[in-house]
């Protein structure tokens, strides 16, 4: 019988009382009900030690870097943004979105 993959669940909370809900899965990490803030910097944190890459519900993917254009789909490198990975550049682009 095939089992499905185990899932993980923590609450993060940064030095500045931010919280965020963090779900893992075999190749992704989803964060939610998270607030401005702190957690935005530990966000742009971790994509930037796991090369990784943000995406929005709304499809908009936010890089660190212009080369990991070339790792989307095709139909997300268009609208992809490229910023200096910080928690305020994250916010930024999740505002104008």
């Amino acid at each position: 019988m095939a089992r499905e993959a185990d899932y993980g669940f923590i609450r993060i909370r940064a030095s500045d009382g931010g919280e965020a809900d963090v779900y893992t899965s075999p190749g992704s990490i989803m964060i939610n009900r998270f607030t401005w803030g702190g957690i935005l910097d530990i966000v742009a944190e971790l994509v930037e030690r796991l090369e990784a890459v943000i995406l929005l519900p709304e499809g908009v993917a936010i890089l660190g870097t212009a080369e990991g254009r070339s790792h989307l789909p095709v139909e997300l490198r268009a609208g992809a943004v490229v910023v200096d990975l910080s928690g305020a550049n994250i916010q930024g682009v999740i505002e104008s979105v």
